[in-house]
């Protein structure tokens, strides 16, 4: 009964793991990744970083997803990101960093790092 039990709670937790959507609204034809993991993939494959960061109720940060996905230059973003290891951050996802504030923390910010 126990084993049972525990089986049970095993798959649901499976089924029930909530999937995290990394694009935030700017396309989840992007491969985006976690910033956990970015810097360790670009020294894995051999890539700079692009780096978004952004706010849900800022007006420039809108407009710029707007722009970002539904640009008619979409193709051509889409084959630059292939290049990039790609992070969106939104929110409190920022980094708590001074690095990534360089002239105070206005928003968007938009960075590209060395791999």
């Amino acid at each position: 009964m126990k084993v049972t039990f525990l089986f049970l709670i095993a798959i649901v937790a499976v089924f029930c793991k909530e999937e995290v959507d990394l694009s935030h609204g700017f396309g989840e034809d992007i491969d985006w990744v976690s910033w956990d993991n970015a810097l360790d993939l670009a020294k894995e494959q051999n890539k700079p970083v692009f780096l978004l960061i952004h706010k849900t109720w800022c007006g420039a940060c809108k407009a710029l997803k707007k722009n970002f996905k539904g640009s008619n230059k979409r193709t051509e973003l889409l084959e630059l990101s292939k290049k990039f290891v790609m992070v969106n951050l939104e929110d409190d996802e920022e980094p708590d960093d001074e690095r990534y504030a360089p002239d105070g923390a206005y928003i968007p910010r938009l960075f590209f790092l060395g791999k």
